[in-house]
Parts: structure tokens; C-alpha cells; sequence
């Protein structure tokens, strides 16, 4: 079976089964799609894995994330995994020097 793409999405270095599904208006960079996975339109994905047989349902944004085999994501959903680096003085985060010891 061929992938089934509706439309033309907006793909940067996205790799994907031939057995999923990709719908309109979707944005994909450096992702890959699993077999049998569905991914509706409008959806933003960045630096994803979407596992088989998943389905992220229309309008979600999801970066840096591992969408489990079978998930299922809801409508307008934004899951964002972020991560810092963690030193002695805990979590560091942007401009961290500039702020230190403030509450």
C-alpha cells in the first residue's frame, strides 16, 4: 500500500511509512512516521516519532515528543518536550545568568 497523502504538507527531513496517513495543511520536520499511523490535518509535528498505528487528531502541535504505538491524541492538543541541562544549582534555562537567585 502507498502512503496516503492528502495535499502537499510541509515536510523537512520526515521519513514515513508507506502504510500511513498524512492529511492536509500539516507541517512535518525531522520526524518519522510509523506504519499504519495517522496524522490529521493541520497538525505540526517537529523533531517527532509517531510509533505505529498512532493517530494525532486535527489542529495538535507536538515537538520533541515520542508518540507511543497506538496513542491516541486528542483535537488541538500541544505537547512540547523540553529539557534542560541540570547542574549543581538546579535546572538552567535561557538567560539563567541573568536572573539567578531571584524568586
Amino acid at each position: 500500500m502507498r502512503s496516503k497523502i492528502v495535499s502537499s504538507p510541509s515536510w523537512r527531513r520526515v521519513r514515513m511509512h508507506p502504510d500511513a496517513e498524512v492529511h492536509e495543511y500539516c507541517t512535518l520536520h525531522q520526524c518519522v512516521i510509523g506504519k499504519g499511523a495517522v496524522v490529521m490535518e493541520r497538525v505540526s509535528l517537529r523533531r517527532c516519532v509517531v510509533a505505529p498505528g498512532a493517530f494525532i487528531n486535527a489542529g495538535s502541535v507536538l515537538e520533541n515528543v515520542f508518540v507511543g504505538r497506538s496513542a491516541q491524541i486528542g483535537p488541538n492538543c500541544s505537547i512540547v518536550g523540553i529539557w534542560h541541562e541540570i547542574d549543581e544549582d538546579g535546572p538552567s534555562f535561557a538567560h539563567t545568568e541573568a536572573v539567578r537567585g531571584r524568586i
